[in-house]
């Protein structure tokens, strides 16, 4: 459900944990006026503000790997591109779902 609260993706492998906070392509509340409507770019730089500051959050907390998972499109692609050295800096891996749900991922690390 979307409007629930909580870590969105938690994957584990032995010891390590990524925290992985996603964001769909448009509204899927439903009752809404916008309801099945992709997001506006104002509406899609509010939502990817958001889920970069939870996985900066995450990264803070020191007690597991962040990540990011957006829609694989033009107004996503736009917003993440403005801070997308910092992510790979700060190995914030940023997770690209494409409409056939295949995902490709940006997990950069500088040295």
């Amino acid at each position: 459900m979307a409007h629930q609260h909580g870590d969105d993706i938690v994957a584990r492998r032995g010891v390590d944990r990524l925290v992985i906070e996603a964001k769909g392509a448009g509204s899927s509340k439903m009752g809404t006026k916008r309801y099945g409507s992709l997001f506006t770019r104002n509406q899609v730089r509010s939502h990817v503000s958001v889920a970069i500051h939870r996985a900066l959050r995450v990264w803070s907390g020191g007690e597991a790997q962040a990540g990011l998972a957006f829609p694989d499109n033009q107004h996503h692609r736009e917003m993440v591109s403005h801070v997308l050295p910092a992510l790979r800096r700060l190995g914030i891996a940023v997770f690209w779902v494409a409409d056939d749900l295949s995902v490709s991922v940006d997990h950069e690390t500088a040295q």
